[in-house]
């Protein structure tokens, strides 16, 4: 038998981190982002806002082409510091990015704050296996209780260009599974052709054979590996 929530008993909200780019876009159109802070704001949900977005946004909105959309600046904003939970820098700087220093603020505040929406959200609308990829940062996969990470696979030369590569890790990982591999045989195969079709042009030369697939494998660099990011709530 299930047991209910008492009334004393809180459910504790989703928690959603919102960016510059949100922000903006909600002040300058009546649009979706718009209606989407407000249904957040309206619903059982958290919306986070870390100090460094503020700072961005205050300094954003100083600049000319912005000063007309100042009065719905100031309303927004108003409306957002009383709803949401305004979270300070974070403490400890978890994740360096070196190719996208301007969203570290986003992704430490997320790990500090212990925030895993993006996949639990995905699984409650019915997937089994969730599937994060993060470009060049590698990727995370989730089977409804662990999130893993999952580094790519290191690039033998720079990538020629990169079309095919999210394809190829997809169906990669598929095919994986649908072999009746493990989950991480299926994290650990699906970088490697992507990692194979970037040396060309276009998405299909590059692609590997199962046989080729287990080559790299057996030379992978010994933290070529699966490793658990967090846990879903």
């Amino acid at each position: 038998m299930t047991s209910q929530p008492s009334e004393n008993e809180k459910i504790p909200k989703k928690k959603v981190v919102v960016d510059t780019s949100i922000l903006i876009s909600a002040v300058i159109v009546d649009g979706a982002y718009r209606k989407l802070l407000r249904k957040l704001l309206a619903a059982d949900f958290e919306l986070c806002i870390p100090q460094e977005v503020i700072d961005e946004f205050q300094e954003i909105i100083k600049e000319e082409k912005f000063r007309k959309y100042e009065p719905h600046f100031t309303e927004i904003f108003d409306e957002l510091r009383k709803s949401s939970i305004l979270l300070p820098y974070p403490t400890v700087r978890k994740h360096s990015l070196q190719h996208a220093k301007e969203d570290e603020g986003i992704i430490n505040c997320c790990v500090e704050n212990n925030i895993d929406y993006l996949a639990q959200g995905i699984h409650e609308l019915g997937p089994r296996i969730v599937n994060i990829t993060d470009g060049t940062h590698g990727s995370y996969t989730s089977d409804g209780t662990t999130v893993w990470y999952m580094p790519n696979y290191p690039d033998p030369r720079p990538p020629f260009e990169r079309t095919g590569a999210g394809d190829a890790y997809s169906s990669t990982f598929t095919a994986a599974l649908a072999l009746g591999l493990s989950l991480d045989d299926a994290m650990r195969w699906a970088p490697i052709n992507s990692m194979s079709v970037v040396q060309y042009v276009g998405a299909q030369e590059g692609l590997l054979r199962r046989s080729q697939i287990e080559v790299y494998i057996k030379n992978a660099p010994h933290d070529y590996a699966p490793r658990v990011f967090c846990k879903l709530r």
